[in-house]
This record gives structure tokens, C-alpha cells and sequence, in this order.
């Protein structure tokens, strides 16, 4: 592939073009030889450690926790224990930078959804050590009748505290209907 890529580029005459591509596939310099592509694996196959998933794991649930927090003190807290200081989240409603918005914006979640906390429901994936995926759901039960999901994409500093949340909706906020005659304990 390396060398169909340089073929291409060689043969293009707008750097403008060149740069493009360059940038697409995300790498400084398209000039890799054949021997170089083989002494550098494009992927690797290692797996996580075991203490790097429990240590993403952690954080994944002190970071849920903290959405799940009314304290204001003990959720500014919480924040501050999982994000780095100019840690990011945004999602299509949302976007703070820092330890004062990214509180804001929670609040402001809870405000919207009183009742309502967020729960795990899949796996955690991590690979590269840094990089994080896992969905969550809240509501859809007599309580809090509106279904909430939604998978949120981490990108964790060194420290494993998290650099920035991508969130993305799985499920639009729907109301779920609640049967009188089945809360009665009776059948329909």
C-alpha cells in the first residue's frame, strides 16, 4: 500500500493535493520505503495489561460517578480527580473545557433530567493505552421515563486522567410508555 501511495503522490503535481493525502492518512511524510514498512508493523496486536484495564476502568466509573453526583463539592471534586486540568467534553448538546465547565455542564444535565443517573452497559474497551470506548444508558423506568444511551469516545493523558469525551447519543430521549394496568400488577 506504502508503495501504491508513493506512486500516486509522485505523480501529482499540486502540493496542495499531496498535503491532503498526507494529512488524510495521518502521517508526517509519505516517503517510506518498502524495507521501512516492513520493519515498522501498521498495527500492533498487543493487548492491554491487566492493570492498564483496570486502572481505564476505574476511571470510567469515577467519571460516570461524578455524572451521577448532586453535590456540587463533591462533584467538582470528582471531575478534578478524572479529567486533567484542560480535560474537554462535548457531545452534540454540550461543550466545556476545564474543571468549572465541564461541572456546568453536568449540572446543567441534571437540571434537565432530574432523577436520572447513568449506568454502564457494555464493555470497556481500551487499546493503545489511552484510547477508551463504552456505552451508557439512564431512564426508561416508571421514575424517569425518558430512555437515555449513549456512547461516549475517551482519549486519556499520560496520567490516565481523561483528556477529552466525545459523546454521541445512541437513542433519542423517548418517553417510554408506563401501563397503568401493568403497574397494578394486573395483566393486560
Amino acid at each position: 500500500m506504502i508503495i501504491w501511495i508513493e506512486e500516486l503522490m509522485a505523480g501529482m503535481k499540486r502540493s496542495w493535493l499531496k498535503a491532503s493525502l498526507t494529512a488524510l492518512l495521518g502521517v508526517a511524510s509519505i516517503s517510506a520505503t518498502t524495507s521501512d514498512a516492513q520493519q515498522k508493523p501498521l498495527y500492533s496486536n498487543a493487548s492491554p495489561s491487566y492493570a492498564a484495564r483496570q486502572r481505564v476502568t476505574l476511571t470510567v466509573v469515577k467519571y460516570l460517578a461524578a455524572w451521577n453526583e448532586r453535590d456540587p463539592q463533591r462533584r467538582r471534586a470528582m471531575i478534578a480527580e478524572v479529567f486533567v486540568t484542560d480535560g474537554s467534553y462535548m457531545d452534540p448538546n454540550r461543550h466545556g473545557v476545564g474543571y468549572q465547565e465541564i461541572d456546568s455542564l453536568i449540572s446543567s444535565a441534571q437540571q434537565a433530567y432530574p432523577g436520572y443517573t447513568l449506568r454502564l452497559t457494555s464493555t470497556i474497551d481500551l487499546h493503545h493505552e489511552s484510547y477508551v470506548r463504552f456505552s451508557w444508558a439512564s431512564g426508561g423506568t416508571p421514575e424517569t421515563p425518558v430512555y437515555l444511551a449513549g456512547t461516549d469516545f475517551v482519549k486519556l493523558a499520560g496520567d490516565g486522567r481523561i483528556q477529552s469525551v466525545v459523546g454521541f447519543g445512541d437513542a433519542a430521549a423517548v418517553a417510554l410508555p408506563v401501563d397503568s394496568k401493568l403497574d397494578k400488577g394486573t395483566s393486560p
